[in-house]
């Protein structure tokens, strides 16, 4: 047998130590440590990555400072993930000056209780450097302060080539900063900019437009940097609400799981409706009283059966209904329809009594007291509580 060159062998050894193979017993074996969860479920997580995105002048920036105060604060983000312990928060940003600064920092504090400390869990950078400059000076306040999550405020601020779309500039800049979070363990933040606002003709985009796993691609740039997070947030605003305050969806794509956000029913939210202050020297997100003109199935077969003395129409009668009105954004194909209203007779909210041999009139149950927690019913998670409708689309049956 030949003998391998000592310099082979120790290379050998050197790639086994940094990268053991990972067996099918050692996965047995293996169990997560949550204590790497910094924010819900992994929603932001050590040495992983999570984006967020959203066009120009939509409000990142108080978005961000509302996260970073959240997170160096321990509350929970817009009163629904759950902040794990009070994490040291770095940001670096390079398109706001003291001006924006102190206004997004400062109307934020004012929504956070007294007592709570910040000036020792939140270190803010105003930082404008190239690529390279970036990953060679960054780590000596990474070293120094020692952050539990790092936000970097734009991602293309410190990108590495000038054409944002080449993949290769990506799985660089990627690669450098993965390196970064090996070595000091803090859980990245990114932001990043879409291209202009979704609007047709003057229209805000529904809701279904403006929610999936695909909007995280509306990222600016090589589609890798859409690939690299475990989680993305999109924020596209829709209408405003009846108060005039801008309204905005906040989609989450990827393991949805990772935000530790479940509705009444025990599935995990999809998107957040957040409003925008409408004083501009007081910016502060939060959550919409309002609903987006979306209504969940089980709504419209309610208010559909309430006008048929409790019994539902046919599934073709009921997909031409949910396509006609204006008022109702729904998933309305036959087969969708069929198999909700399975579910819902599963679940006993609706019942049947046969007639003939295979006909089924359907009936839909009235409702006490509601079906979604005060919590569900309070931020929209997860479609409408059952016991309220936008009223332009109730006010068709009233």
């Amino acid at each position: 047998m030949t003998q391998q060159p000592r310099r082979y062998v120790e290379s050998v050894k050197a790639f086994y130590k940094k990268s053991p193979p990972i067996k099918f017993s050692t996965l047995k074996r293996y169990v997560h440590d949550p204590r790497s969860w910094l924010a819900g479920r992994g929603f932001l997580e050590r040495r992983k990555t999570t984006l967020l995105t959203s066009s120009t002048s939509a409000g990142k920036s108080t978005m961000v400072a509302q996260i970073a105060m959240g997170l160096a604060t321990g509350l929970p983000l817009w009163g629904r993930i759950q902040v794990n312990g009070s994490p040291r928060v770095m940001v670096v940003q390079a398109e706001d000056g003291m001006d924006t600064l102190q206004r997004d920092v400062l109307s934020v504090a004012r929504h956070v209780p007294a007592g709570k400390d910040i000036e020792s869990r939140l270190q803010i950078h105003e930082y404008h450097a190239t690529a390279d400059e970036f990953f060679e000076e960054i780590q000596y306040p990474l070293g120094d302060y020692k952050p539990d999550v790092l936000i970097v405020n734009p991602f293309l601020s410190y990108s590495a080539g000038t054409d944002t779309y080449a993949m290769a500039d990506t799985a660089i800049w990627r690669a450098r900063m993965e390196k970064l979070q090996d070595i000091y363990d803090f859980a990245l933040l990114l932001v990043n900019h879409t291209g202009k606002p979704i609007k047709y003709k003057g229209k805000y985009p529904t809701t279904d437009e403006c929610t999936g796993n695909g909007m995280i691609y509306k990222c600016f740039g090589s589609s890798g940097l859409a690939n690299w997070p475990r989680l993305g947030m999109e924020l596209t605003e829709i209408e405003p609400a009846s108060t005039g305050r801008r309204r905005f969806i906040l989609n989450f794509s990827k393991a949805i799981e990772r935000t530790g956000m479940t509705d009444a029913t025990g599935k995990y939210v999809p998107y957040l409706t957040l409003e925008h202050a409408m004083n501009k020297d007081e910016p502060y997100w939060s959550l919409s009283t309002e609903l987006p003109n979306v209504v969940s199935l089980e709504q419209f077969f309610r208010f559909e059966a309430r006008r048929r003395g409790g019994q539902l129409p046919s599934n073709v009668i009921l997909e031409t209904a949910a396509k006609s009105s204006k008022f109702v954004k729904v998933p309305c194909g036959r087969t969708v329809i069929g198999e909700q209203i399975q579910d819902l007779h599963l679940q006993g909210k609706i019942t049947y009594s046969g007639e003939g041999k295979n006909k089924k009139r359907y009936f839909v149950k009235e409702e006490k007291g509601g079906g979604q927690s005060s919590e569900s019913a309070r931020t929209g998670a997860g479609g409408l509580p059952v016991s309220g409708l936008p009223p332009a689309f109730k006010s068709r049956f009233d």
